[in-house]
């Protein structure tokens, strides 16, 4: 909480830094394009300085297998607006695409220590790139890590010539901006939106333009996750307060004696008060020094798995703020557990001494305890009914049906470097020669080639056209385009529902096709078949393409995202340099590794694989937050739930103690030790029953922040609740037998004969 939402973002003028997107008609937010970032950059409008990049995979010779790095191409003056300088050497100038002459590159902090050990003596000395000379001008401090905006990035570099590719109607570069500064984040609204209506105007483009602060735009969705985190955490501390207060009380019961001399001999009830409060005080001190210690084992903890926050989080040290709200929560947490047993404990009068009232419970106090004892299986209750529901939209996820078969499938990506494969015809051969290699591997069922695998790589999207059809511009719908290769669908199970898939014959210099989702011919093809049709998607030339297969929908977002309507090229068709490849195993898939790795190196030795991954791991991956707030909740409810455990097994002993010689008298009266269990069970019974009540309401109003994070069920969902209150009704009164044993087995004449 502290270091992602409370900590300033150590960059300079950081309050007046903004991430700067195009919004696109009838698809969204997306990300911005060469022509139209330097339109911006031109214009200005409301912003100081404006500065761009995009990701590009590059091999790193080294004296072993080639490495793989990711170098984020800027544009504009990306370091000019975050105001970061080199920690070591220094950066490049600002300088439009493809202006430097000689490769330079600036060395990331991590990537500095990893690979050349922290060694200074790497600036000035050139690196082979992608088989080119690159000069190390420097190394960024840390704090280049906010400009990354949660993408991997080893390197940075000028952006080289633009490719074709790099039109319009592309969106690969996150641009970041800096305000005027007579501009807050809201006064520049009104400018940017003139400069956004001057550029449609004047026909550049029809996107409009949004900003949003540099903080908001790095923590996304985590938000809501660390207040879920944080409440639940609160309500794990409200329940160990509870608790404290009830064994206090208890404590203070068993001192009645000491507290009746004290009062004797002339101590005041403030001063009693006082003492009591002090023992609590330091015990909720002795309790935050010892939780300081484990939260730094805790944030790691975390962190590991959350990763995606690890560059928000700060350093792994302890800030001023996170170590006085520790210390502050625990000591306040001592002085509340202690109020009510000081009262107790300074009301009682020195007359106790002879009654021996002190040594029992009385009426109030001990239904007090039982109060207490029924809101911390309220709270308990809570946070199990909260695990609950993760543990289930993690469950309904798993059993989504994704529209492929994630089984036994490996992927890794690979992409060429256009120094080295400048024309299609050799990164053809390149991609037919691997798929054809890993093909004839021992353990390999099929294999084939894709831009973006479902559930981890966005695929490009745009409006599309139907040939005899029309549009006004700007109102087409988007479609998803990705490549595939032939083998593509077989190998992810993805079904062939009419026509066919691609063959080898779908070559560059053979017409232009497409095969197209299930979810498209649905909606624009409904009554009759799409096979022959012919679309034009944006993005991808001005030529119509035949659609020759319908193929089943594929999740590809996320198992919890709508399907996409989606359009499928021949990877051979597109000239790619960068494709995944996907591999059928007939085993254990990543066996294949170090087999693929050797394909890839045997048809260029200085070619590097990367993200090596399953589709299962994939999968777990795409609901890496999901499942991370599902462990921590599962790990705070259990731990809640052994608290309220341990406090109804303390209430149920206490009560038996008191009521000891009550039961010896009933059983000498005749009444059998099954009554009397019964009798123990009932009663405790309704203190639990009441928790469960209590617990039942406050979950039903309190889960609504777990909303945005629920899939396939609602706060109320029957299941969870029900098997909520069946575990913890059933831990309670496990809790309560022991104690209910115990009095069944109480001898009359012992307890009697004790007492006269």
């Amino acid at each position: 909480m502290d270091g992602v939402l409370l900590q300033a973002v150590p960059l300079s003028n950081a309050d007046r830094l903004v991430r700067v997107a195009p919004v696109i008609p009838n698809f969204g937010v997306g990300g911005a394009n060469l022509p139209g970032f330097q339109d911006w950059d031109r214009e200005k409008g409301p912003f100081e300085v404006l500065g761009g990049f995009y990701p590009t995979v590059h091999s790193l010779a080294t004296a072993g297998t080639p490495e793989r790095i990711i170098v984020g191409s800027t544009v504009g003056d990306l370091f000019g607006v975050a105001g970061l300088s080199a920690s070591i050497g220094r950066t490049y100038p600002p300088a439009d695409p493809g202006a430097t002459s000689e490769p330079v590159l600036l060395l990331t902090d991590d990537f500095w220590r990893s690979s050349f050990g922290a060694d200074s003596g790497v600036i000035g000395q050139t690196v082979d790139l992608d088989g080119r000379s690159a000069r190390i001008l420097g190394v960024l401090p840390p704090e280049e890590e906010y400009l990354r905006f949660g993408r991997d990035i080893d390197a940075w570099a000028p952006m080289d010539a633009p490719l074709p590719w790099m039109g319009r109607g592309t969106g690969f570069l996150t641009v970041l901006g800096r305000l005027r500064p007579e501009f807050s984040t809201e006064s520049a609204q009104e400018p940017l939106l003139a400069l956004a209506n001057g550029l449609i105007e004047a026909g550049n483009t029809e996107n409009g333009i949004v900003m949003v602060p540099l903080r908001e735009g790095l923590i996304g969705d985590a938000r809501s996750l660390l207040w879920t985190l944080q409440g639940a955490a609160l309500l794990l501390m409200l329940v160990v307060a509870i608790n404290a207060a009830n064994l206090l009380l208890a404590r203070s019961l068993d001192r009645a004696g000491e507290f009746a001399v004290r009062t004797a001999l002339g101590a005041g009830r403030g001063r009693i008060a006082r003492q009591v409060l002090v023992e609590t005080t330091l015990l909720g001190l002795l309790g935050g020094v010892a939780g300081l210690g484990l939260s730094l084992w805790g944030r790691g903890l975390v962190l590991s798995l959350i990763p995606d926050l690890s560059a928000l989080a700060g350093p792994t040290r302890l800030s001023w703020t996170v170590l006085a709200y520790t210390l502050g929560t625990a000591v306040g947490t001592g002085i509340v557990a202690g109020l009510w047993p000081a009262m107790r404990a300074s009301a009682r009068s020195w007359s106790s001494m002879k009654t021996g009232a002190g040594r029992r419970a009385s009426g109030g106090a001990q239904r007090g305890r039982r109060v207490m004892v029924a809101l911390e299986v309220g709270l308990a209750l809570v946070l199990v009914v909260s695990a609950g529901l993760m543990v289930r939209t993690v469950s309904t996820l798993m059993d989504e049906d994704l529209g492929f078969a994630p089984e036994n499938v490996v992927t890794a990506r690979i992409t060429l470097p256009e120094a080295r494969y400048p024309e299609w015809s050799q990164r053809h051969q390149f991609w037919d020669d691997l798929v054809e290699g890993v093909r004839e591997l021992p353990g390999v069922e099929a294999a084939g080639l894709t831009s973006a695998l479902p559930l981890n790589q966005t695929p490009d999207g745009g409006t599309f056209q139907i040939d005899g059809r029309e549009w006004d511009a700007g109102e087409g719908p988007s479609i998803d385009k990705k490549t595939a290769s032939p083998g593509y669908f077989v190998t992810m199970g993805i079904p062939v529902l009419e026509g066919r898939a691609f063959s080898p014959q779908d070559r560059a210099d053979s017409p232009l096709v497409t095969v197209v989702s299930e979810s498209v011919a649905r909606r624009f093809f409904p009554n009759e078949s799409a096979l022959g049709r012919k679309i034009r998607i944006g993005w991808w030339g001005n030529e119509f393409v035949e659609i020759v297969g319908v193929v089943g929908d594929v999740k590809q977002r996320g198992p919890d995202q709508a399907t996409e309507i989606a359009a499928y090229l021949p990877h051979s068709q597109t000239g790619a340099p960068d494709a995944t490849l996907v591999i059928k195993a007939t085993r254990d898939p990543y066996s294949l590794t170090s087999s693929v790795r050797s394909v890839v190196l045997g048809l260029d030795q200085g070619q590097p694989i990367y993200s090596v991954s399953t589709m299962d791991d994939l999968m777990i991956g795409s609901m890496a937050r999901r499942t991370a707030l599902t462990s921590l909740l599962m790990g705070l409810a259990v731990i809640a739930l052994l608290i309220s455990c341990l406090a109804v097994y303390a209430m149920t002993a206490q009560a038996v103690r008191a009521r000891g010689q009550e039961i010896g008298i009933r059983m000498a009266l005749g009444a059998s030790s099954e009554t009397v269990l019964r009798s123990v069970i009932l009663t405790e019974s309704r203190v639990i029953a009441a928790g469960i009540l209590l617990g039942l309401g406050a979950a039903m109003a309190t889960t609504r922040v777990l909303e945005t994070l629920l899939f396939g069920i609602t706060t109320s969902d029957p299941l969870t609740l029900v098997m909520s209150v069946t575990t913890l009704a059933g831990v309670a009164l496990l809790a309560v037998l022991g104690p209910a044993l115990r009095a069944a087995r109480i001898d009359p004449a012992g307890v009697l004969g004790a007492n006269q």
